[in-house]
């Protein structure tokens, strides 16, 4: 069963085979569009959370496995080898392109400390990159976040953020802000924060969890085969 669709869990893949996303994906779009990066927790998120899968599931929504093992599991779901890509480059990759053109950004984190350090940051590094807004984001804030950004009009959303409830903002409030490119880096965007990696106490508590993932994605791999044998080719 050899690759034939970079699709997982009704969820497209991207399809750039090299580690820079930014030929692609930082010029100006006339869609919206949501790049997120995943890793490990963030896909047996999308494995067993089918509400979680449909926020993904447009199809101007691509997943990038960012860990060798998210790309193993990929691979395993589907036969195509995917990644993996360096989350923090790619996103340096992504801003630096953007800036060659003077696009501008809005960003959205967890904390107003954090926010502050990773515009800091962004303006320090990518003096050509226009930051047109910046907020906390939070259910109770939902429509001023949206109201602001489309007045803001940037290319480019980059985000930290990873709840349930801006998923939910995401697949519902895209087609309001207009043309823009949301980009879900948690760890990019936490590392421009300055906030350290955690020791991942969840992996652990999760293990017995985890050794259900490979049997889910050999499932859904021998699914796609069936349906791929059943199709009018």
């Amino acid at each position: 069963m050899s690759c034939t669709q970079k699709r997982v869990f009704g969820i497209d893949l991207v399809d750039e085979d090299g580690a820079d996303l930014s030929a692609t994906w930082a010029d100006a779009r006339e869609k919206p569009g949501v790049l997120v990066f995943v890793g490990r927790k963030l896909l047996r998120s999308i494995i067993f959370r089918r509400s979680l899968r449909r926020y993904f599931s447009d199809a101007a929504h691509r997943v990038v496995p960012v860990e060798n093992s998210v790309s193993r599991n990929i691979r395993l779901a589907t036969g195509c080898q995917v990644g993996p890509f360096r989350e923090f480059q790619s996103l340096v990759r992504l801003l630096a392109r953007s800036e060659e053109s003077g696009a501008s950004v809005y960003l959205l984190g967890r904390t107003a400390g954090g926010l502050q350090q990773i515009e800091q940051n962004v303006r320090a590094t990518f003096p050509g990159v226009r930051v047109v807004g910046r907020a906390v984001f939070h259910p109770a804030s939902i429509d001023s976040v949206t109201t602001a950004i489309k007045k803001a009009a940037p290319r480019l959303v980059l985000s930290e953020v990873t709840t349930k409830p801006f998923f939910r903002w995401v697949l519902t409030s895209a087609d309001r802000i207009g043309p823009v490119l949301t980009v879900i880096s948690p760890r990019g965007l936490g590392r421009m924060a300055g906030r350290l990696q955690p020791f991942p106490i969840g992996e652990v508590l999760f293990f017995p969890g985890r050794l259900l993932v490979p049997v889910a994605l050999v499932i859904h791999r021998l699914r796609a085969w069936r349906r791929s044998k059943k199709s009018p080719s």
